[in-house]
């Protein structure tokens, strides 16, 4: 088993090193850019801060817990916002309690995006970072009203892992139902821990703050699940709006539309993401979402070829799994993961 491991660590680092040069090949910035905005050593007299929201022409920094307006120092590049986003740990210069110049900021240990335009936004193939330097993902699903998919669990693990980030999938409105999914077995067996919460009957949410407690936690998921009413239940003290799902379409409603990053206990802090009614994980090269699904480790050692990517190569241990009873591959984990290689 320790060679399996190994060789799937070796091939998921070469991924994410075919990953980094199309990055650098396309619209995601070129990497002499990247080096005149992230700074390793702070300036003189910087102070240092954290991004809790950005906007068009302008960012709001926290220092200190206490929020300022932020604008870009004359020397950053002109992208400018676009290669910074909510929980950047950033540099700025100025005393003033209302304004500061945002001078750069530091290399992220972390980040959750996705590719705007997946078919939520207008067209584009642009990568956006919805939140950086974050510790836990909380893939936020509603037992009903929206109805629970999987394929959107499938797509944030996905794309919480690729970004080195812990995921964790949180039910909400367990006041709907008293049935328990069975989907969300499947994950708990894989190692993805799961909270099951009702913001109505207080269910589940001491349980959700003893685990991101003295931690950064995203909060991700479909529009409607009920992310901004499960962070008010975390405190109810913060400002944050809610809205119930449509009752003509029956689809989520977006309520929030920009990331925003929220402290709500010492050293603690969420930041609360737009829902999406889609979610494309296309910028992920097919060779490494074959090694973020651990399910498929083991068996992936038998197939045939080293490189198979478990769709049409002859010899292939999962396809042969789906049909045998004793080496069960659970089969709607297997479609969501071939709808994504097919994109």
């Amino acid at each position: 088993m320790s060679n399996l491991w190994d060789r799937q660590r070796n091939e998921r680092a070469k991924a994410k090193k075919e990953r980094a040069r199309f990055r650098s090949s396309s619209n995601f910035g070129s990497s002499e850019a990247e080096k005149s905005w992230i700074l390793e050593m702070p300036p003189e007299d910087a102070r240092a801060g954290v991004l809790v929201s950005v906007h068009k022409n302008k960012v709001e920094v926290m220092l200190d817990y206490l929020i300022i307006e932020g604008r870009l120092a004359p020397n950053v590049p002109p992208r400018g916002l676009k290669d910074f986003a909510v929980g950047d740990r950033v540099w700025v210069d100025g005393e003033d309690e209302k304004q500061v110049l945002i001078l750069g900021r530091e290399a992220r240990k972390s980040s959750v995006g996705r590719t705007r335009g997946d078919r939520t936004r207008h067209a584009s193939s642009e990568w956006q970072v919805l939140a950086a330097n974050v510790d836990v993902g909380v893939i936020t699903v509603a037992i009903k009203n929206p109805d629970l998919h999987l394929q959107f669990i499938d797509r944030y693990l996905i794309l919480l892992q690729d970004g080195g980030v812990q995921p964790v999938i949180c039910s909400t409105k367990g006041d709907l139902s008293s049935e328990r999914p069975s989907v969300l077995d499947f994950y708990e067996s894989i190692g993805v821990p799961v909270i099951e919460t009702s913001c109505l009957l207080n269910r589940g949410i001491d349980e959700l703050k003893a685990l991101l407690l003295k931690k950064v936690a995203v909060f991700v998921g479909q529009s409607g699940v009920g992310k901004s009413s499960l962070i008010k239940a975390l405190d109810p003290s913060l400002e944050i709006a809610t809205q119930a799902v449509s009752p003509k379409t029956g689809k989520g409603q977006h309520t929030t539309t920009k990331s925003n990053l929220y402290r709500w206990a010492e050293d603690s802090f969420i930041i609360d993401t737009p829902g999406t009614r889609s979610l494309g994980v296309e910028v992920i090269p097919k060779e490494q979402i074959r090694f973020l699904f651990p399910e498929f480790f083991e068996l992936a050692a038998e197939c045939k070829y080293r490189d198979c990517l478990h769709l049409t190569e002859p010899g292939c241990a999962i396809k042969q799994a789906l049909s045998n009873e004793e080496r069960v591959i659970d089969k709607r984990r297997y479609e969501s993961y071939a709808r994504m290689m097919e994109e």
